[in-house]
């Protein structure tokens, strides 16, 4: 098995010529990253970043991992601009953070219990603030309805019904009432 890379145009053509990619192998991912610059490549033993066709970056994750005596391959990817999550056949996970800078990426362990095994993960880019604290909304939503400190309005709280701290948990939005 290896990687083909294909032309759209109005028929699919195969190219080989002039092009960087990894073709020894599969894919496991292929994605954009750096605001649609930059393409980001995902085989069982590395990642390459490519501009446009030519590769300006390989990373060798199973000889990174074997300097730390793992031999675990990339099992699952999830590409989200600017990172790259990898998921081990060893059921642990890598991430690939990009560096915006420099327009390369970065190896990192994310923050996991040590010796924690992954199964499955993904990312999610949470432009709405749907996954925000209940603390960071709670804060927000006493800035908005009392207009800053207590103070400045004399003393007074308001308090939420259970049916309105239910909708926050529940929507994450600004509570009808």
């Amino acid at each position: 098995r290896r990687t083909r890379v294909l032309a759209a145009g109005n028929r699919l053509q195969e190219i080989s010529s002039n092009i960087e990619f990894y073709t020894e192998g599969p894919t496991l991912d292929c994605g954009n990253v750096f605001q649609r610059r930059r393409m980001v490549q995902v085989y069982p033993e590395g990642v390459r970043l490519l501009d446009q066709t030519q590769s300006v970056q390989n990373i060798a994750i199973k000889e990174e991992r074997l300097h730390n005596k793992h031999a675990a391959t990339i099992s699952s990817t999830f590409i989200c601009d600017p990172y790259v999550l990898l998921l081990m056949s060893d059921s642990t996970v890598l991430l690939l953070s990009g560096r915006t800078d420099v327009e390369m990426m970065e190896l990192t362990k994310p923050p996991l219990r040590p010796g924690a095994l992954v199964t499955a993960a993904c990312l999610y880019r949470d432009d709405g603030g749907r996954l925000r604290s209940f603390g960071d909304v709670m804060e927000e939503m006493e800035e908005d309805d009392f207009g800053g400190d207590e103070e400045q309005q004399g003393g007074r709280r308001k308090t939420m019904t259970e049916e309105e701290e239910e909708e926050l948990l529940l929507y994450g939005g600004a509570v009808s009432g």
